[in-house]
């Protein structure tokens, strides 16, 4: 499960790379009205992003493990919970991108040490509480609730020392984001590989992609219309 998530993880993190120094440029030359406007399509663009590739990991990945743990009887690999916990907790930490780039950009190591600092503790506290009652899916739920306080953090503390950016545009991003996710799962919940092989999870993972995109366009259609129409035209 961890392979899985981690080569997903690392294929957002290659399409974030340039940005750093584009906001580090502005920030440099003291252009915080073209930032905000750069940061309100690239915090968009990485939510949209990370909503789709991680929702359509959801569903994907325990069929996948089914597929390639075929014949392997030495212990029970299919375990749901843990994988949508794991999916989630690192879906949020892609979340935080937009975030820690400005803070990262601005150079602010030393004001924000005490976020990672909690954000580790967290991490580690809860899950060695949760770990003892649930195993492998406490771990994940304390990596789900670090990473989580950590987003919030990152976004309070830019709209407040970086950038013109209300704090309610990103609850407003984060309702657009929950929206797609429950109707996403709502919409692909019953699809299933016809028998456990490669091209069966190809078909499904074929399907469960067109249907992701099409309800997030729906969704982001009826909220950032604006931002829907300059995706298509450009």
């Amino acid at each position: 499960y961890h392979s899985i998530i981690y080569g997903v993880k690392n294929s957002i993190l290659a399409l974030t790379n340039g940005i750093k120094a584009m906001v580090g440029e502005m920030l440099a030359k003291n252009e915080y009205e073209a930032l905000t406007r750069l940061f309100a399509k690239i915090e968009w663009l990485i939510h949209t992003g990370v909503v789709f590739i991680f929702g359509c990991t959801a569903v994907l990945i325990v069929p996948f493990v089914q597929v390639y743990t075929m014949g392997i009887k030495d212990a029970n690999y299919m375990v749901p919970t843990f994988a949508v916990l794991l999916v989630l907790a690192n879906a949020m930490h892609c979340l935080r991108f937009p975030y820690n780039i400005l803070i990262l950009a601005g150079g602010h190591y030393k004001q924000t040490q005490h976020n990672y600092i909690i954000a580790a503790i967290l991490n580690i506290v809860i899950s060695i509480v949760m770990v003892i009652r649930y195993g492998l899916v406490g771990v994940a739920i304390g990596t789900l609730i670090a990473m989580g306080y950590q987003t919030v953090w990152m976004a309070y503390y830019d709209s407040k020392n970086f950038i013109n950016w209300p704090f309610r545009s990103f609850l407003k991003q984060l309702g657009v984001d929950l929206i797609t996710v429950l109707l996403g799962v709502l919409a692909t919940k019953g699809m299933e590989m016809d028998r456990i092989s490669y091209a069966s999870w190809f078909v499904l993972a074929v399907k469960t992609g067109c249907v992701w995109l099409f309800v997030i366009l729906i969704v982001n259609w009826m909220f950032y219309k604006k931002n829907i129409r300059e995706l298509f035209r450009s």
